[in-house]
């Protein structure tokens, strides 16, 4: 695995403005939703963000074996690849409709076909619930005559996980595993509670409180969490890895871990340190550079990967 710093394209004034914004619209109410595990209203909040569309992609809504989805295509061209992609949300909120810019945006820059289901949240559906639907719906999918190409796995945060996840329960099952892995500042330390961050470095998305509150509610127990976190799992046998961190993030250490154990394992792939981005950048298009260029290093990564023969 190597590991790659990508310095700031964003001048610093737009990037604290933007960080300012956000901080002002939505912390007061996320977090006193977070102080009362009330993830509904983190549901309404972020499935508004799939009203900031990016252009580039076609948007159709079906079902595939018991689950809605939605289904990406690139305009003027046919898909090289079918991306599987898994919403991030800590497990207790986000769905197809939260994520449906970043996914367009993705689809665009790749030309590929991405799909986006909608499983099971917590605390209703405590994951590993989520980890048995990415299954379900990856045997479905698999059958399905969506597919086009090669399977690339993809996801932001604990959708993230959620794709490291269910590539290693493919290998450990013996079947095919996908061509490839997009982690978008994967939550993969379940073991942990996060600490306050530096003022000057602050993350603008993410905050302890709410982190706190997301790891209280996905999880069977905390105890569950810290056994079956992804780090303290064998990551061999996976396919190539792209895994972007930015150095805002709250989760940078967690990505910085994944590198590291990706690397012993003899993963290829590499690690993309964003300079100045808070967590998931991606989901600021309109306004960081950064994403656009992120979603281009996904395409520039996916065309290296060697041909399947």
């Amino acid at each position: 695995m190597k590991l790659e710093t990508q310095p700031r394209i964003t001048p610093a004034w737009r990037l604290n403005a933007t960080g300012s914004v956000v901080r002002g619209v939505l912390d007061p109410f996320l977090n006193r939703a977070a102080d009362r595990d009330r993830f509904g209203l983190f549901r309404s909040l972020f499935d508004r963000f799939g009203a900031l569309r990016k252009p580039g992609a076609h948007t159709t809504k079906s079902e595939l074996g018991g689950f809605r989805v939605e289904i990406h295509d690139p305009r003027g061209g046919a898909p090289r690849r079918t991306i599987l992609y898994s919403h991030g949300g800590g497990f207790v909120y986000g769905s197809p409709s939260s994520h449906r810019s970043t996914t367009r945006h993705l689809c665009a820059a790749t030309q590929s076909r991405v799909i986006v289901f909608d499983y099971r949240l917590a605390p209703e559906h405590r994951y590993p619930a989520a980890l048995e639907d990415a299954l379900a719906f990856h045997d479905a999918l698999t059958r399905s005559d969506l597919m086009v190409g090669e399977l690339v796995l993809a996801g932001d945060s604990a959708g993230g996980a959620l794709s490291l996840e269910l590539a290693l329960e493919l290998r450990d099952r013996g079947l095919p595993m996908p061509e490839a892995l997009l982690l978008l500042c994967p939550w993969v330390d379940w073991a942990e509670e996060l600490p306050p961050p530096n003022r000057q470095d602050e993350d603008f998305l993410l905050s302890p409180r709410r982190a706190d509150s997301l790891r209280r509610g996905a999880f069977v127990s905390t105890e569950w969490a810290s056994k079956h976190t992804p780090l303290k799992k064998d990551l061999g046998g996976l396919p190539p890895v792209l895994n972007q961190v930015g150095e805002r993030d709250m989760l940078l250490k967690d990505g910085l871990a994944l590198h590291e154990l990706l690397d012993a394992a003899g993963v290829a792939g590499r690690t993309e340190r964003w300079e100045s981005m808070p967590h998931v950048w991606h989901v600021f298009s309109l306004v960081l550079s950064e994403a656009d260029a992120a979603m281009r290093s996904c395409n520039s990564f996916l065309n290296e990967l060697p041909s399947s023969p």
